[in-house]
């Protein structure tokens, strides 16, 4: 492995960079399949959390190194933070667009949903709200997402 990488930080990087591009291909290819903007946000959000179920592992792992790897680490993060800020506000637009959605900037609203999201990974994964995912947390939190969002 160190022919091809110079440190451990590097690999870690690495893995990081290849998991957000995995994470954001697939959702991407959700969120396309789906019409509805509401139902897009929706798909988003429960494949976000799907996704956080298999990368448990990795999410453990991360955790115990990431004081040591935080500046590398946290520079991939941001990419895919972003990338993902992207993605929801191309949602939000559409909802906007159609008439579901009302808000005024999307790029706050997408960041919010975002940061929100990722504020729960590590809580969720390490079973901080137990229950969380099996007792339909998800659903109650994307659901004051999207009926916030709508046109009242």
């Amino acid at each position: 492995m160190y022919l091809y990488f110079s440190s451990k930080e590097e690999i870690f990087a690495a893995v990081v960079e290849r998991e957000g591009e995995i994470l954001l291909s697939s959702i991407r290819k959700q969120v396309a399949a789906v019409e509805d903007p509401a139902e897009k946000l929706r798909c988003f959000v429960f494949y976000r959390f799907d996704h956080l179920r298999e990368m448990a592992n990795l999410v453990e792992v991360s955790q115990e190194i990431a004081h040591e790897l935080e500046p590398l680490v946290a520079q991939v993060r941001k990419r895919y933070v972003d990338l993902e800020v992207g993605l929801v506000r191309e949602i939000l637009e559409l909802g906007k667009r159609t008439g579901l959605f009302e808000f005024e900037d999307s790029e706050l609203v997408a960041s919010v949903i975002v940061v929100g999201i990722r504020s729960l990974e590590f809580p969720v994964i390490l079973h901080q709200f137990p229950g969380f995912l099996q007792q339909g947390g998800i659903e109650v939190m994307t659901n004051i997402v999207i009926n916030g969002l709508k046109v009242r």
